[in-house]
C-alpha cells in the first residue's frame, strides 16, 4: 500500500479557496471533486472549502457546517457609552462606508 492509498481506494482531499467572480469555495470544491470522481470513481474525496479570511470566509465556514449569525458589535473604545456610542468623552462615530 502506497502512502496515498487506503487499500484500493485512494483519498483525494479537495480544499480550494473561491475563484473570485466565478465560483464560491464550496462550488469550486464540488466541481473539483466531480472531476476527480470521473477519473477515479472509487476514490474517497473529502471536499473542504477554504478561505483566507477575506471575502467568502463566512460562506466557506457555513459550507463546512458553521451557522451564520448576525450580531451588533460596538468598537471597544465605545464600551460604556450612551445610545449610538455617543458620550462626552468620545467624538461621534464616522459614517459607514
Amino acid at each position: 500500500m502506497g502512502p496515498h492509498e487506503l487499500g484500493d481506494r485512494p483519498r483525494v482531499v479537495v480544499a480550494p479557496d473561491k475563484f473570485k467572480g466565478s465560483l464560491t469555495a464550496a462550488q469550486a470544491a464540488a466541481a473539483l471533486a466531480a472531476g476527480v470522481r470521473r477519473h477515479r470513481p472509487g476514490a474517497r474525496i473529502p471536499a473542504l472549502p477554504l478561505a483566507d479570511g477575506g471575502e467568502g470566509t463566512v460562506d466557506a465556514a457555513v459550507a463546512a457546517g458553521a451557522r451564520s449569525r448576525c450580531t451588533l458589535a460596538r468598537a471597544p473604545w465605545r464600551a460604556g457609552c450612551g445610545p449610538a456610542g455617543r458620550c462626552s468623552r468620545h467624538p461621534p462615530a464616522p459614517p459607514p462606508r
